[in-house]
């Protein structure tokens, strides 16, 4: 039934600018006298009569029809821009997924009951976060939003406050506007708002490295939205158990889930969700080794970012750009990639996403020789996902520090960051599938071939077996 909403307001909005269009012209060509022979036929075969009887006044019928048709697309634009399955926005996660977003009308319907006063404040708190969010200055938007609930518990506030912190990296903050959030939506059994904070709590337990609880709360999600019909919040939770595969190291399942979210999203045309998913569908082909294919989608994804002025999406499909070009062998286009989105992400204090960079940018300079670089470059990665409090990419930095190591040689070092990355993947639950691929690259860097696995050059090489712990 969603689409087929859709699909309506879409098709009269088009079919009523052509004949808005048409109709224009039409009266323009009858104004100015130059109106070809066989319209006239046309026009005095479709009236009855003759065209020369009605010459004067031709004009200003198709002139008429003109306007109409205009004021007619005009509100089928707007019913097709404000109806939307559940009314949430969709905005770009940092680090690939999606996050859902209330607008003001969800406000008003939550203080329909309240008194005036408490409602006109709540309200004038609400509509200055809002605009302080569209500016990207969330810091500001997430005061805000925190006025606005604690003049009257909204769930609106909550959720709007909880994402405004999960784009400053405060994670934990986040978290608890989330559970007040959810809290009142179980309490009044308001099953779309629920939908939305489980959708944004995956990806919070995503980037906290709590797997196990971003899975429970992806299912939660997916069967609010399956049981209510809401296709948007369906194909977002989708996007986001993507999202959770590709954090494990499953690229087969999050290209499969990812193809499923943009089957769907290409009928309802919601272009930053579009973009979302063609960004997330090509980290899951760079993670399979397509890079070339998946620098096509980071490209598209980019654009279509970039015409709705979206900077959390622009500074992830630049670092994905990044990656994929450093897959390709481009260290140079790589490096200017990721320096543009590590500009814009220090400038709003994206902090997952500086660390995020700063690993790719590590990989990089890896990858050409420079190891100071490279391990300069990976230390401040997991400084900052220190900082976040975010054990995954504490250990994935670890163990790409481990890689560096081995490459110079330094055993001992590389074995003991080995080791702490264990630990963490320990500590948050990661499948061991990916301790031992990263202790496989370890192996292959002390052996000398840390791209291509170990060579046989040397005769000495060959008997040689490396413990690792």
């Amino acid at each position: 039934m969603d689409r087929l909403r859709l699909r309506f307001w879409n098709a009269l909005q088009h079919f009523c600018i052509l004949m808005s269009v048409f109709s224009a012209a039409l009266a323009l060509l009858e104004r100015t006298g130059q109106t070809p022979n066989p319209l006239k036929k046309l026009l005095a075969f479709a009236s009855g009569n003759e065209y020369a009887r009605f010459v004067p006044l031709t004009w200003v019928l198709p002139a008429l029809l003109s306007f109409l048709f205009a004021a007619v697309a005009c509100a089928a634009f707007r019913r097709k821009k404000l109806w939307h399955p559940s009314g949430f926005m969709t905005l770009p996660a940092p680090n690939g997924g999606y996050l859902r977003k209330a607008n003001l009308a969800h406000l008003k319907k939550e203080l329909s009951r309240a008194g005036w006063k408490k409602r006109r404040a709540a309200k004038t708190h609400f509509r200055k976060a809002e605009r302080y969010f569209v500016k990207n200055w969330y810091r500001s938007a997430a005061a805000e939003y925190r006025k606005s609930a604690s003049v009257l518990a909204t769930m609106s506030a909550y959720l709007n406050e909880g994402v405004s912190l999960c784009y400053l990296s405060q994670l934990r903050n986040a978290a608890d506007a989330f559970d007040k959030g959810l809290a009142e939506a179980l309490t009044g059994k308001n099953d779309s708002f629920a939908s939305a904070f489980h959708c944004n709590m995956c990806i919070l337990y995503r980037e906290m490295g709590s797997l196990e609880q971003a899975h429970s709360s992806f299912k939660e999600a997916y069967g609010i939205c399956m049981r209510s019909g809401d296709t948007l919040g369906r194909l977002c939770a989708v996007g986001n158990s993507a999202a959770l595969f590709l954090a494990q190291r499953e690229p087969g399942e999050a290209l499969q889930s990812w193809r499923h979210a943009l089957d769907g999203l290409a009928e309802i045309h919601c272009g930053i969700a579009l973009a979302v998913a063609l960004d997330g569908a090509g980290c899951a082909l760079a993670a399979k080794g397509e890079s070339r294919r998946a620098l096509n989608h980071h490209r598209k994804a980019l654009r279509i970012f970039r015409r709705h002025r979206s900077l959390p999406g622009t500074i992830n499909a630049l670092a994905n750009i990044g990656h994929a070009h450093a897959r390709l062998g481009r260290r140079q286009r790589s490096l200017r990639a990721d320096r543009k989105a590590l500009k814009l992400a220090a400038r709003y204090g994206y902090v997952v996403d500086q660390a995020k960079i700063h690993a790719d940018t590590g990989l990089a300079y890896a990858k050409k020789g420079k190891l100071e670089d490279a391990l300069k470059s990976a230390e401040k990665a997991m400084e900052l996902y220190k900082q976040i409090d975010n054990p995954l990419g504490v250990a994935r930095q670890l163990a790409d520090i481990a890689v560096i190591y081995a490459s110079q040689k330094k055993t001992k070092e590389a074995l003991r960051k080995l080791g702490e990355a264990r630990g963490n993947f320990q500590k948050v639950g990661a499948s061991s599938a990916e301790y031992r691929f990263l202790e496989q690259r370890v192996k292959l860097a002390l052996c000398g071939n840390p791209d291509n696995g170990p060579k046989r050059s040397s005769a000495g090489a060959k008997g040689k077996t490396i413990q690792l712990a």
